[in-house]
């Protein structure tokens, strides 16, 4: 087998997806802003149950058929319910205290990301490490219909077996974006779609799924703060934002393949390139070799539980 890095296209996203579940399992950063914990399911378990015992009491109380008797009054006894839990007299709905929707929500996290990829595919550097049928796996009439310059780079896997083509790594990059240059109406059109995906994302899924807001807005906020102290060059810097390759196939060179696509392009053009690791060990010592050089920590401190990242940059290399 063969595995072709290429761009990423709608067909690659679920694999790629899955790709990014795998390999951010038991990351730091994604524990940390969201709910994945026994000990933060216990601690939203005595409010829920004291809750959904008011909520019983009131339901027991109320006229059903007054919920929604009319929209001027639906809307008002929705809004009180959402506003003060403990003083509305509306018969409440009890979805809205289902534990489930305080905790991670894999189905959620999925649409989340697709919506990503989708922003991705057309405003980022996107790419895929797929498994493909190398010409010896091929039948004899497919082999020559690939056109070598279909791909953007290719490794020969040896241990794999004949396939279809699957989706083993990914690498999400984003484009260097000049201070002084404005964003333009394609850029506002597509960052406004993503973030309308993204709310009826949560309208579907009735919440965030299990993201913590308020962590989410302190790694928000330090990252800005870190990226203003560090981006000093006005062209911008290629951020390298994910990088997942799949356990079975660690070891293979894909990461590397993955980083190099666009490594090499920051080089041509003479541009640096950015990421921020929530590992320490391996990540430092692997990122070294592909050229970054630790900047500083970033520290997420929310109430004494923090997360600490690692703010890395690669100098271009000088073209001969």
């Amino acid at each position: 087998m063969l595995v072709e890095i290429r761009r990423m296209t709608k067909e690659d996203i679920p694999g790629a997806i899955e790709c990014v579940q795998t390999g951010f399992a038991d990351d730091p950063y994604f524990n940390w802003v969201f709910d994945v914990s026994k000990k933060e399911r216990a601690r939203y378990s005595k409010t829920y149950m004291q809750e959904k015992k008011n909520i019983s009491r009131r339901n027991d109380q109320a006229d059903h058929s007054t919920l929604f008797r009319g929209p001027e009054r639906g809307v008002s006894e929705r809004a009180s319910f959402g506003c003060s839990l403990s003083s509305s007299s509306a018969r409440a709905p009890e979805w809205l205290f289902d534990k489930s929707l305080l905790q991670f929500s894999k189905d959620r996290n999925d649409v989340s990301l697709t919506n990503r990829c989708l922003w991705g595919i057309k405003n980022g550097l996107f790419y895929v490490a797929r498994e493909v049928p190398s010409a010896s796996d091929m039948p004899d009439d497919q082999k020559g219909l690939q056109e070598p310059h279909e791909r953007t780079s290719l490794l020969r896997d040896k241990s794999s077996s004949a396939s279809p083509a699957r989706v083993v790594g990914v690498a999400m990059w984003l484009l260097p974006q000049p201070r002084s240059k404005p964003d333009s109406w394609f850029t506002y059109f597509q960052t406004w779609l993503l973030s309308f995906r993204q709310l009826l994302t949560n309208i579907r899924f009735m919440g965030r799924g299990g993201l913590r807001v308020q962590r989410y807005r302190i790694w928000k906020e330090a990252q800005a703060n870190v990226q203003d102290e560090l981006w000093t060059d006005e062209r911008g810097y290629y951020f390298c934002n994910v990088v997942a390759v799949r356990p079975e196939v660690h070891g293979k060179g894909i990461g590397r393949q993955l980083v190099n696509i666009v490594t090499q392009q920051a080089d041509e053009e003479g541009i640096n390139c950015y990421l921020e690791s929530s590992k320490q060990v391996p990540n430092i010592q692997i990122y070294e070799r592909f050229g970054f050089k630790l900047i500083r920590d970033m520290v997420c401190d929310d109430n004494g539980e923090t997360c600490k990242l690692y703010c890395m940059i690669r100098e271009p290399k000088s073209q001969s």
